[in-house]
C-alpha cells in the first residue's frame, strides 16, 4: 500500500524490497559492522525494528545510487511473480553482489536494466553465495542442511527455484 501511495505523488521513486536479517547473515555482519561499513551515524535503533528499517534505507540508498548493481528482482523462479512487472510500477530488489565477489554487468544503452553475474546462487536455507554457479551445493547442503530435507530431494526443488526455506 506504501509503495502504491508513493507512486502517485512520485511515479519515479525507487522501490526495493528488503531482507535486512537476512542481508547482514549473507554478510557476516552485526549491526556494529554494517552501520560503519555503509558510514551510519547516530544513536543505536532502539528496537530490531528500526535496525531492519535502517537496513532497507540503506538498500534503497545503495541501489538507487548504482552501487549495488545485482538486482534479484531480475532473476525469477519459474513460480514467482515479476516484481518487475506490478500494477504501480517496478520494484527493485539489490543486492551488494560486489561485496561476494560477484561481479555485475554494466548496461550496455540507456534505459536497459543491469544484469548480475548469471553464475551468483545463493542457498535458499542459509543465503550463502555460491561465486560460481552451484559448484559445491552438495556438499554444503549435506554438511549444513541434510537434517532439513535430504539432498537428493532438495536439489530438484533448488534448481527449479521452487525450495522454500524452513525459516520462512
Amino acid at each position: 500500500m506504501l509503495a502504491m501511495i508513493l507512486r502517485k505523488s512520485y511515479p519515479n521513486v525507487p522501490i526495493t524490497e528488503t531482507h535486512p536479517k537476512a542481508l547482514l547473515r549473507a554478510l557476516g555482519m552485526d549491526w556494529n559492522d554494517f552501520r560503519e561499513t555503509y558510514g551510519l551515524r547516530g544513536p543505536q535503533p532502539q528496537s530490531e525494528h528500526e535496525r531492519d528499517a535502517l537496513i532497507g534505507a540503506v538498500a534503497v540508498r545503495e541501489g538507487s545510487l548504482g552501487r549495488w548493481k545485482l538486482d534479484l528482482a531480475l532473476h525469477l523462479g519459474p513460480s514467482e511473480i515479476d516484481p518487475k512487472d506490478t500494477w504501480f510500477g517496478e520494484v527493485h530488489y539489490w543486492w551488494p553482489a560486489e561485496r561476494f565477489g560477484a561481479v555485475a554487468e554494466a548496461p550496455s544503452g540507456a534505459g536497459e536494466k543491469i544484469s548480475a553475474n548469471a553464475d551468483l546462487k545463493i542457498c535458499p536455507e542459509c543465503l550463502r553465495v555460491f561465486k560460481n554457479g552451484w559448484g559445491g551445493i552438495d556438499a554444503h547442503w549435506k554438511a549444513k542442511h541434510e537434517r532439513l530435507l535430504p539432498y537428493e530431494e532438495a536439489w530438484p526443488l533448488i534448481q527449479a527455484g521452487k525450495y522454500k526455506s524452513t525459516s520462512e
